[in-house]
């Protein structure tokens, strides 16, 4: 997950997550994902973008577990298969008033990684596949930058496709990457995108401080890594949802479970 500070100091926050936020489909997983979904909107998220362990047991089943979360969910690369037609908003522009106190349009463009035989159910009975993220990000990026004074890419994606699309798209200003618990220890430039990763689980949060300069393009940007370890003082009401829930997927766990014997051979 990462934080952008525009026109720091004394500038708003726009919260945006890489995506695969799911937990694993079983009902302690269930909720612990949905403890997470209602405190990422309760923070204030402004945009997420689509990953794979999202859609595991497919489109209604995302779009079930999602219902009532008011953050917009983004993907720029997942369509309905056979066709380039996005089955999520593509991009998201988010507005943020500047330190000036003039306003500031952020494009949020999302991704995830390439895989040909990646295919779900998707909705009205068809099915979904993932095109190529630079195929994607060709397509919107010129009709994001238009609209747009900052764009950022979410990328699902290993870093090596990340420093690739970056030189292919110069004009990106940052890719936000998560993959496979991959971290950025350095400020990494390609050609004057900057490239950062978080790592997953929620252990680390980015933060990333835009200037603009007197034309209102992107002049500067300086990021802070932070790991969310003891040194950074919890929040009471979140440390209660948290509780909540564990005391939640605690009684779940105590639930009695139900198996059936498979038939005996020969046996009916």
């Amino acid at each position: 997950m990462s934080q952008l500070k525009t026109n720091y100091p004394g500038a708003p926050v726009l919260l945006l997550d890489t995506g695969n936020f799911s937990d694993n489909p079983t009902v302690e997983g269930e909720r612990r994902t949905a403890t997470l979904l209602k405190a990422m909107a309760s923070l204030g998220y402004r945009a997420i973008n689509v990953g794979e362990r999202d859609l595991g047991l497919g489109y209604d089943d995302f779009k079930q577990r999602t219902k009532g979360i008011d953050v917009p969910f983004i993907s720029s690369n997942i369509v309905k298969q056979g066709t380039k037609d996005p089955v999520f908003p593509p991009y998201v522009v988010l507005d943020a008033k500047g330190s000036d106190g003039k306003p500031i349009r952020v494009g949020v463009l999302g991704v995830v990684r390439y895989n040909p035989v990646w295919q779900k159910a998707g909705p009205d009975g068809s099915n979904l596949a993932v095109t190529r993220p630079a195929d994607a990000i060709g397509t919107y990026l010129p009709e994001l930058e238009s609209k747009s004074d900052v764009v950022v890419l979410l990328a699902s994606i290993a870093k090596d496709d990340a420093y690739e699309i970056a030189r292919r798209f110069p004009r990106l200003n940052l890719i936000l990457g998560a993959y496979g618990g991959i971290v950025s220890t350095v400020d990494e430039n390609q050609g004057g995108v900057r490239i950062y990763y978080m790592g997953n689980q929620g252990k680390r949060i980015g933060e990333s401080r835009i200037t603009l300069d007197a034309s209102r393009r992107v002049a500067d940007v300086h990021t802070y890594f932070h790991f969310l370890n003891a040194r950074y003082p919890e929040d009471k009401a979140m440390r209660e949802v948290v509780a909540e829930a564990n005391r939640g997927i605690t009684q779940a766990a105590q639930q009695p479970k139900i198996q059936i014997a498979p038939p005996s051979p020969g046996g009916s």
